[in-house]
């Protein structure tokens, strides 16, 4: 990654903390990071289906919206996966647009879902190219191991605690496993204030076939 990115990261998380319009739209095509929360919100005439792809998750909000008399629900999505926020959106022909989110896999055709709105986070893998990876769920996928190398930079989300070690989720089937020790000023009496669901950027020191260490 370089400085170019990591500038473009951290201006992305100053305009969503300064700015009252939390929409996707002012973050199509740019960086996000896990934690981050946008509204599905946008200049739409009547009903909208959303499906929410890989990274994201819905969370179901109500807010009270300017020039509307009563509550509105609002759905947002939480960013679970360091990625780029892409977005596509299909017209459907001849069907009624009802209010609904549902969750899609990007191994399926945009084009046989029934559903105007599609969106995802796109992953950056470390070799420059852009492909499609797979969130920081607790769900199961297939992971190859060249995914990842030693040395390669790595954002997960802690699951749990294992005897003196973190059991870390970093977007592959098998989980990373992080120790205490392995953070900076760490010892037996002093350790690490770190618990699950926290994020953590860390470097992977040694890739092995459905083993991964922090």
């Amino acid at each position: 990654m370089n400085l170019a990115s990591i500038d473009n990261i951290i201006r992305g998380a100053r305009l969503q903390t300064s700015s009252n319009d939390s929409s996707y739209q002012n973050f199509l095509d740019r960086l996000v990071l896990p934690g981050m929360v946008f509204e599905l919100s946008g200049p739409y005439d009547g009903p909208v289906s959303w499906s929410i792809g890989p990274g994201l998750v819905c969370v179901p909000m109500s807010r009270m919206k300017p020039g509307v008399g009563k509550n509105k629900m609002v759905d947002s999505i939480l960013v679970r996966q360091f990625g780029i926020l892409k977005f596509k959106c299909k017209k459907l022909e001849g069907t009624d647009s009802t209010d609904t989110i549902k969750r899609f896999k990007l191994g399926n055709s945009l084009s046989d879902l029934r559903s105007e709105n599609f969106i995802w986070v796109e992953c950056l893998v470390s070799n420059g190219s852009v492909t499609t990876l797979l969130p920081l769920t607790r769900l199961s996928y297939r992971c190859h191991v060249g995914q990842f190398q030693p040395k390669d930079k790595v954002i997960g989300v802690v699951m749990k605690k294992a005897g003196e070690s973190f059991v870390v989720d970093i977007g592959c089937a098998s989980p990373a496993i992080l120790n205490y020790l392995s953070f900076e000023g760490s010892s037996k009496k002093n350790r690490p204030d770190i618990n699950a669901g926290d994020v953590l950027y860390a470097m992977i020191t040694r890739a092995d076939r459905g083993k991964f260490i922090l």
